[in-house]
């Protein structure tokens, strides 16, 4: 991919997701993740830096955001659900001013 990257904001929300980590479940809120946008020959590639291995696209800018939302949501629904099958302790730390 060439490094001339267009690094954007992204916002998804899981509004009531409840992920079933155990007891009580999981419920995700707001996140934001950073994700790189890169011209290809379909219109745009996008992936999210932070989760490794999530990856999407889309014709348009819009398109390929709008769907990167939706493979960071299936990627986090499914590590998590991993993570418990494995018996991972999972617990929520905050961070600001990042």
């Amino acid at each position: 991919m060439p490094r001339s990257a267009i690094p954007a904001k992204l916002t998804h929300h899981l509004t009531r997701a409840k992920l079933d980590g155990g007891a009580g479940g999981w419920f995700l809120g707001t996140m934001k993740y950073k994700v790189a946008l890169f011209p290809s020959e379909g219109g745009w590639a996008v992936s999210c830096p932070g989760l490794p291995g999530c990856h999407s696209q889309g014709e348009t800018e819009a398109e390929a955001l709008a769907n990167i939302r939706d493979a960071i949501r299936e990627y986090l629904e499914v590590k998590l659900q991993l993570l418990s099958e494995e018996g991972a302790l999972v617990r929520e730390v905050e961070l600001s001013g990042v």
